[in-house]
């Protein structure tokens, strides 16, 4: 008898979890925010002690390969033009699989954004 492979979830369904996550630790989320660039999948605004406003920007895959990593980081970089330069990058998804080599090369090059599964 075959295995069955994990159904991967939606984009929504991962937007939704980073956003009840990062309302959980005290942040103001927005989700489907929309830009002049596109609609960010998660916008969190971050007030430091000092009044210092940082914007957190997420953009959310359903895979983690090559291909969709490529499209995120193009996205983010977009948005956080729009930003400045007090903004975090985050690329999330529920793909559980481990990144293939190509993958890992993208994420590499683009040390200023964090990937995490959910």
């Amino acid at each position: 008898m075959a295995t069955k492979k994990p159904k991967l979830e939606l984009e929504k369904v991962t937007r939704d979890k980073v956003a009840a996550f990062m309302r959980s630790s005290g942040f103001i989320v927005q989700t489907e925010f929309v830009t002049p660039y596109g609609k960010i999948d998660v916008l969190v605004k971050e007030y430091k002690p000092t009044g210092e406003l940082i914007h957190h920007i997420v953009e959310c895959k359903r895979t983690n390969g090559s291909h969709d990593i490529k499209h995120a980081i193009g996205q983010l970089r977009m948005y956080a033009q729009h930003y400045g330069s007090n903004t975090k990058l985050y690329f999330c998804t529920s793909c559980k699989k481990p990144l293939s080599a190509e993958a890992k090369r993208v994420m590499a090059s683009n040390p200023d954004i964090l990937y995490k599964v959910f």
